[in-house]
């Protein structure tokens, strides 16, 4: 029997009309405000994930070798933008989804040592800027990690990420017969206007570099360097690979002879510029994933359409070549050379690991730190440290220079090796933490089934948007990089082949990549193949490189439905959405903090570089623009330099007759600040042969000056060449400066042992650009008994007062 209740009517009746009540009777009028929140969220989300696809797109339209200049500052910025907006997605939603792997945690970890390794770097700059974009990669890579709610949205980033490889390649094959034939002509007829179109100087080593590029058939599209372009390239050429060899089998949508032969259009155009660039680590690269790809296809595919493909592909690729060696495009050097190229790594490899162990170089110790006159900061320079914490990022080239080989062939940026290049850069641990993270990786996206069968369905609906998002990258990189074709009418044929060569990979693959979907191992080969190439090649401190690098990773992870790393979890509460905030909120000040006063300095630094360019120049108004530049940034030396340039122009103007103290000793006073502790690096290289370059000429410009005006000149140039030779050690040209300039102030035996470093220097190197100019061997040939004999010379007597006794 129930028991009554005691409460009156007016007791229930109260109970019923309350708030919680009525959300208990009536479910939707709670839940209506919690769904719009959701569906605000989920918008957020799906705007933040084709923002990140559309930034993948811009990022590769535009060069990134030159990351360091803080070129592509602007699209950290946007990267940092669209984490916020994937923030506030989870905020709105009230629950965290996130993917997770222990392949992040060594991103992560490797990102945030790179950052933390600029701190003590010597050149702080470009330390700073480089930093940023190591973390602007590492959030895409967590944007693309985390973004995608299911497999059809990891499918279209892949199928973004193809898409752009084949706009790219497709450009690459416009530009050799079309704008490299110009190039030339426009260098035949007007040599300086080319290298001012390119912004080089005639008299730089980049000159000869850029001379080589014009007459070669090595494309390199959007990017500066070839090896370059096949970096970005063999990753998603071989992600197509796997694709269209696990269309060979008969179950999917629609007909696989069809599907195939519509995508191979684009594949063709890839798998053709990445022969064209002649890069070997690249292919090598390629041919290990397809190896990897024929071994896991054994049993799935029948073996006579395995063999079949695989005679098809070898045909295909004789074709090419034999295309390529009749029109000239490729010849057999590829293959004479390899030995040669091969040699040249292991000299980059050799001088990089005693940069790494800070090794001594037999070439280095010539006294030259004794000197009066030079060497002081370079024991500061040199620390054991390097092998745990790295020189810091774009701060390698200085360093590597003075652990180079006499004989090696160039003066790198890195030490083409991404392992090596990374622990140059980081320290040890940054190392352990790549090899983590590609190790981990590969063996996620490459290992076998777990539980059920790895599900590959044909074609999820719902994520054509994001291809249709992705492509306004197209536009986008007008903001983002240096492609407006509306202000350079140069670019438009450049630009328009990329946007319509994009739109077609999306075209004529989309059958391909809904026939059957992606398997994760596709891009599991992708990261394979790309890692095999920047073993040799190097390039991973290359932003677009290093971003295809690890969007491919990324793609790969989620795809693995059978295993933890591709199951998207949910952490519920706004603690931990919140705690993500603040971690942005910090970023984003630290942004603020490092990259606004480059900007700042920078845009005051066009002013004075515009009034200086000016007939005739505007010497106050570019004084007063550098001036604020350098008090905006004191990292930038960029403000230091021109005004250099500025005042030895201001002294060579017309008014010089009507100022009486002398000047001349101006621009080099503004290139000692330019190279002053803690805020600039006093072993800067070019600065150093600037320094002594400059003074020759304002040396060459005193035509009537006295001995005693000559004397802080001289004392410039053999100090600035000491400095130059003491970081580049093995280069002999270097050494036969300083062993003039030491005649020349009477330091006879310093400038005979110069000499002699000189001369065995220009015989043990083999390339001739390394080599002393003409006429000079014979000249230190001719002049070192006769410095020797000067050297032997009691000094001259002093001269005595006169009147005195004697």
């Amino acid at each position: 029997m129930s028991r009554p209740d005691p409460r009156p009517k007016s007791a229930h009746k109260g109970r019923a009309d309350t708030p919680d009540a009525r959300r208990a009777a009536s479910p939707t009028v709670a839940d209506e405000p919690d769904e719009a929140f959701a569906r605000l969220g989920e918008g957020l989300r799906r705007a933040s994930l084709g923002l990140m696809a559309m930034l993948f797109v811009a990022r590769a339209y535009f060069p990134s070798e030159d990351a360091d200049t803080g070129s592509g500052l602007t699209w950290v910025f946007a990267v940092l933008a669209t984490t916020a907006l994937a923030i506030a997605a989870n905020l709105f939603s009230g629950t965290l989804r996130l993917r997770w792997s222990w392949a992040d945690a060594a991103v992560i970890a490797l990102v945030s040592l790179v950052a933390l390794s600029a701190g003590h770097a010597a050149d702080r700059r470009p330390a700073i800027t480089m930093a940023w974009e190591w973390g602007g990669l590492g959030l895409l890579y967590l944007l693309a990690r985390n973004l995608p709610k299911s497999r059809g949205e990891s499918v279209a980033l892949a199928g973004v990420v193809v898409a752009t490889a084949v706009a790219v390649a497709s450009y690459a094959l416009y530009q050799v017969p079309v704008e490299f034939a110009q190039l030339r002509a426009m260098f035949e007829r007007n040599p300086t206007a080319v290298y001012q179109l390119m912004g080089i100087d005639p008299t730089s080593p980049g000159a000869d570099a850029l001379k080589n590029r014009m007459y070669s058939q090595e494309p390199f599209s959007t990017f500066a360097l070839p090896n370059s372009l096949a970096g970005f390239l063999v990753g998603p050429l071989a992600l197509g690979f796997a694709v269209a060899l696990d269309n060979l089998r008969r179950e999917g949508r629609g007909s696989r002879l069809v599907a195939i032969g519509l995508a191979a259009l684009p594949g063709l155009a890839m798998l053709a510029c990445l022969m064209l660039t002649k890069s070997r680590s690249a292919q090598i690269g390629l041919f290990v994933a397809l190896l990897v790809l024929a071994w896991r296809a054994r049993g799935a595919v029948p073996g006579k359409v395995l063999a079949a493909a695989g005679i098809g592909l070898a045909v295909l690729v004789g074709g090419l070549i034999a295309a390529g060696v009749a029109t000239k495009q490729l010849d057999i050097q590829v293959i004479s050379e390899a030995p040669k190229s091969l040699r040249y790594r292991w000299e980059y490899w050799v001088g990089t690991w005693g940069l790494i162990t800070d090794a001594p170089s037999p070439y280095a110790s010539t006294g030259l730190d004794a000197s009066p006159l030079g060497g002081g900061p370079l024991d500061e320079a040199r620390s054991s440290r390097t092998f745990w914490s790295g020189v810091g990022p774009a701060n390698f080239a200085t360093p590597y220079l003075r652990h180079k080989l006499p004989q090696a062939s160039e003066e790198i940026k890195d030490p083409h090796n991404l392992v090596m290049e990374v622990w140059a850069t980081a320290g040890v641990f940054a190392m352990l933490a790549l090899l983590a993270a590609l190790g981990i990786g590969l063996r996620e996206t490459l290992g076998p089934a777990k539980g059920e069968p790895e599900i590959a369905p044909a074609g999820e609906k719902g994520a054509d948007w994001l291809i249709a998002v992705a492509g306004l990258g197209w536009l986008a990189v007008w903001v983002l990089g240096r492609l407006n074709p509306v202000t350079n009418a140069d670019l438009l044929a450049r630009w328009l082949i990329l946007g319509v060569a994009w739109l077609g990979a999306v075209l004529l693959g989309g059958p391909l990549w809904r026939r059957r979907g992606v398997p994760a191992a596709a891009a599991g080969v992708g990261v394979l193949a790309l890692a095999i190439n920047l073993l040799a090649a190097g390039g991973i401190g290359i932003p677009s490189v290093a971003m295809a690098l690890w969007m491919l990773l990324a793609i790969g992870l989620n795809l693995r439905d059978d295993r933890p790393c591709g199951r998207r979890r949910e952490v519920g509460g706004l603690g931990p959405t919140v705690a993500l905030a603040c971690l942005w909120a910090a970023l984003a000040g630290t942004f603020y903090g490092a990259v606004i006063p480059f900007w700042a300095s920078e845009a005051e630094r066009v002013v004075g570089d515009a009034a200086l360019a000016s007939s005739p120049p505007a010497f106050e108004i570019g004084r007063q623009a550098y001036t604020k530049a350098i008090e905006a940034d004191h990292f930038n030396i960029k403000p230091w330099v021109g005004l250099a340039e500025l005042e030895y122009l201001y002294w060579r103007s017309p008014e010089r007759a009507q100022r009486k103290e002398p000047q001349f000793m101006k621009p080099l006073i503004a290139l000692d600040n330019a190279l002053t502790k803690p805020w600039r690096n006093p072993n800067n290289l070019d600065l150093r042969r600037q320094q002594a370059r400059l003074a020759r000429r304002i040396r060459r410009d005193l035509v009537d000056a006295k001995p005693e005006e000559l004397l802080p000149l001289l004392t410039t140039i053999v100090k600035a060449t000491r400095y130059a030779a003491s970081l580049y050690p093995t280069r002999a040209t270097l050494r036969a400066e300083l062993a003039q300039a030491s005649a020349e102030i009477g330091m006879y035996l310093d400038a005979a042992r110069e000499a002699k470093i000189a001369l065995q220097l220009d015989a043990l190197t083999p390339h001739p650009d390394k080599k002393l100019p003409q006429g000079t061997r014979p000249y230190l040939e001719a002049q070192i008994p006769e410095w020797e004999a000067k050297a032997k010379e009691p000094p001259p007597s002093p001269p005595r007062p006169p009147g005195s006794a004697r």
